[in-house]
Formats: structure tokens, C-alpha cells, sequence
């Protein structure tokens, strides 16, 4: 009689007829599977089969014990029709120990006619495929009319006439729409005639866009309806939408001064709704300009990313943890715009760090930081935060947008003031 065989990860389940209807559930009718299974199988090898089937799989699915004539047919049906029904992860694994149990498959013992069937439906299909499908000439004929559209859009834009696109350094992959690398900042024509009108707005980059997702930038509310007045007529003109629901506005503070009060602004007739944070590219925004409620958010991702690896490669060596390590939670996003934090926000992401390493490697909880990641040869939290703030400033000066060109050539600026901060001394400075 079959047994069942329980090791440390897995139920072992030794029986040649369960695992011939396990194997062949997929690829065989039930009426040719059990016609095989009653011509090569004993009825006291389909009872004990049915038996086993049931107390290794938790279903709530009563057996009913066969008597009368045909009971052997009928239980076959049960065991497939069990085995239908239940999930294929509550399975145990199926093997067989003698192997010449197991029937052999020919023509006589499957089903034509269901073959017949398959080959019939898989015929119409192909049918089906060749009559809606494009042929590669069709496809051709519309890369090359889309090709054409494009290039009559772009010479009907009087923004894109007037640039030279051998200086542009567009990342097109990324989304981008002109130079700057990673970002595209662009200014369209649209809204760039709002400033005729709105003689309080000084710098003429009110519009940061970057693939769907656009900012309007404006020192008041007049000027902001404008914006958005122009961008309407912009979108009506050239067949696009604005997502109302998605879009929000925020009143950046002047210190602890912010009004309480803003007159209503409008998008497409709908009230847009006034918040205090919002999340921009993955990167919190708030209206006091300080980054603890970002910190928090990527202090929140890097445990849920740690604990995943953790589990998952739990049995790995620790050369492939490290590399682990360095490829999911070394990578903290926009860490090096972290300006403005609080002591407490930024001690509980260097923690959270740190823990994830410990976790990782199953190092005790109390083990030295610093000694740890210098054993493994792995960047600390400080090491981390300086190289990404490194990286970011490179890209910042090497791009050639008169935006981020500005901000690289600005040393009074807080960014640049803060990223070499963390290169001049061992522990960075903390703006509270």
C-alpha cells in the first residue's frame, strides 16, 4: 500500500495511478484517461488511490464510497474530477516507484474525435489570426505615415522650429522632451505666452514637464489661471485631455506665513483640489519644503525591499546577499535632494539601513555598523547618501539645460551647499 512520505519543504506521495492523472490532467480528455486507468489498474489500486487522494489534499468535497456495479468507473471520475477542482498548489508531489505500472499511451486508448475537435478550433483561430492581422507592408505603410506626422507636427510647433536639435541632449526613451538628461524641462509656446500678461513672473520657467506628468509654476494665482487657460487651449487644439481627478495644487509657505484662503482654481470647469504634500515623480513634495515625509517614504521601501530578499533568498550564500544588498537597497531614490530634515527622520532612515543589512546576513542585533559593512566590503549609510549626492551633482553640472545650469553655477544655492557638506566632514550636516 502507498504511504506518505513528509520531508522538511514538501508531501512526497508514492502511487503510479495518481501520479499518471496528476501528470496527464492537462493534455488528456477525462474520457480517455479513465479508460486507460480501468484497463491497467486493479480495483483494489483505484480504491487505495482514492483513499490516498483524499486525506493528502484538504478539500471539503465528501467521499462517497462506490458499491454497486461500475463502482470501479465511477471512482475514477471522483479522482479526476477531484483533482480538477482543486488548486494545483495544494498538490502534494505525485511520483511513481515502480515505473513499469505506468500504462503506456497509443492511438487506441485516446479519444479521436477530441483530437479531431482541437485541431478544427485551432484551425479557425489561425483563420481568425490571418484574417485581423496587419501584414508587415501594412505595418510598414503606417511607421512611415506616423513618421510623417510627426515631423509636420514638429515644424508646425514655432517652439521647436526656433531649436537647434544637434545641441539637444534628449533622453527620448526615458520620456524626456528636450536637453537635460534624465528630466525634460521644456517651455511650451502655449504657455509661454502667458507671460506677456503676467508681467509679476520674472523667469520664464513656469512649465516642468516630463513625459505625462507636467508642473505649473506660478507666484500667483492670476498668473496660475492663466497657465492653466493656456495649456486648455493647448490640449483642445491639439486633441488631448487633462486628468482632472489627478490634478491638485499646493501654496508653497513663506516661512510659517501661508494664506488660509485661496480663491478657487479651475481645470477644464472643475475645482482642483488644495493639498499640503504630493507625490511627483515618486518624490514627496510638501508645502514647507522639508523632506522628512520623503525620508519616511523611502525608509518604509527599503524595509518592504530588504524583508522580500530576506525571505526569498534566505538560503543563498553571502556573496550573493551582498550583491543583493547593493542592487535592491543601496539605491535610495532622490536621497541626494534630502535637504531640509529633522535629526529624528533622518536616525531612523540610517536605522532602517542598517537593520536591513543585519537581516539580510542574520548578524546579531546589537553588532557594530561601521565594523560590519567594512567586513563585507559594502558601502555604509553615509558612504551611500555621498555617492548618490555625488552622482547628482555631476549629472547636474554636465547637462547643458539653462535650468540645472543655473543651479550647478549657483554656490550660494542649497542643494550644491548641502552636497558638499557631506564630502567636507565625516558626519553631514542636519538643516533643522
Amino acid at each position: 500500500m502507498a504511504h506518505t512520505l513528509k520531508c522538511n519543504n514538501c508531501n512526497i506521495v508514492v502511487n503510479e495511478l495518481l501520479a499518471f492523472v496528476i501528470n496527464k490532467l492537462h493534455v488528456m480528455d477525462d474520457e480517455s484517461m479513465s479508460r486507460i486507468c480501468l484497463a491497467f489498474f486493479t480495483a483494489q489500486d483505484i480504491r487505495t488511490a482514492k483513499d490516498l487522494l483524499f486525506l493528502s489534499v484538504p478539500v471539503r468535497k465528501r467521499k462517497i464510497n462506490r458499491r454497486r456495479e461500475g463502482h470501479q468507473r465511477r471512482d475514477i471520475d471522483d479522482i479526476i474530477d477531484l483533482a480538477r477542482e482543486t488548486d494545483p498548489d495544494k498538490f502534494p508531489v505525485f511520483v511513481a516507484k515502480d515505473l513499469h505500472k505506468l500504462p503506456p499511451i497509443d492511438f487506441d486508448s485516446v479519444d479521436l474525435t477530441s483530437l479531431l475537435k482541437d485541431m478544427v478550433v485551432l484551425k479557425n483561430e489561425l483563420q481568425t489570426i490571418k484574417a485581423r492581422y496587419v501584414t508587415q507592408e501594412q505595418f510598414e505603410n503606417l511607421e512611415k505615415t506616423a513618421m510623417e506626422c510627426r515631423r509636420i507636427s514638429n515644424e508646425s510647433d514655432p517652439f521647436y522650429r526656433n531649436v537647434s536639435h544637434s545641441n539637444l541632449n534628449v533622453n527620448v526613451r526615458r520620456g524626456a522632451y528636450l536637453n537635460s538628461g534624465p528630466m525634460g524641462l521644456h517651455i511650451s509656446s502655449s504657455i509661454e505666452n502667458a507671460d506677456e500678461h503676467n508681467k509679476t513672473v520674472l523667469v520664464c520657467f513656469n512649465n516642468i514637464s516630463y513625459a505625462d506628468d507636467m508642473v505649473l509654476l506660478s507666484p500667483s494665482v492670476g498668473g496660475l489661471r492663466l497657465l492653466i487657460e493656456r495649456c486648455e487651449s493647448y490640449a483642445l487644439t491639439h486633441n488631448l485631455k487633462y486628468n482632472v481627478s489627478k490634478s491638485e495644487y499646493m501654496v508653497f509657505k513663506a516661512g510659517s506665513k501661508c494664506p488660509s484662503h485661496v480663491p478657487p482654481i479651475r481645470l477644464n470647469g472643475v475645482e482642483l483640489k488644495r493639498v499640503s504634500s504630493f507625490k511627483y515623480l515618486g518624490h514627496l513634495v510638501t508645502d514647507d519644503f522639508r523632506d522628512d515625509a520623503d525620508i519616511e517614504r523611502e525608509r518604509r521601501a527599503l524595509a518592504v525591499r530588504a524583508n522580500m530578499i530576506a525571505r526569498r533568498f534566505s538560503r543563498c550564500t553571502a556573496q550573493v546577499k551582498l550583491t543583493l544588498f547593493r542592487a535592491f537597497c543601496t539605491s535610495l531614490y532622490t536621497c541626494s535632494l534630502w535637504t531640509r530634515y529633522t535629526q529624528r527622520a533622518f536616525n531612523a532612515m540610517r536605522v532602517q539601513y542598517n537593520d536591513a543589512f543585519r537581516v539580510l546576513l542574520r548578524l546579531p542585533r546589537y553588532c557594530s555598523a561601521s565594523g560590519m559593512f567594512a567586513d563585507a566590503h559594502v558601502d555604509g549609510f553615509h558612504a551611500t547618501l555621498r555617492k548618490r549626492c555625488a552622482a547628482t551633482l555631476r549629472r547636474v553640472r554636465d547637462s547643458r539645460h539653462s535650468l540645472l545650469t543655473v543651479v550647478a553655477d549657483r554656490w550660494d544655492s542649497g542643494l550644491i551647499r548641502h552636497w558638499s557638506s557631506l564630502h567636507l566632514s565625516l558626519a553631514p550636516k542636519i538643516v533643522v
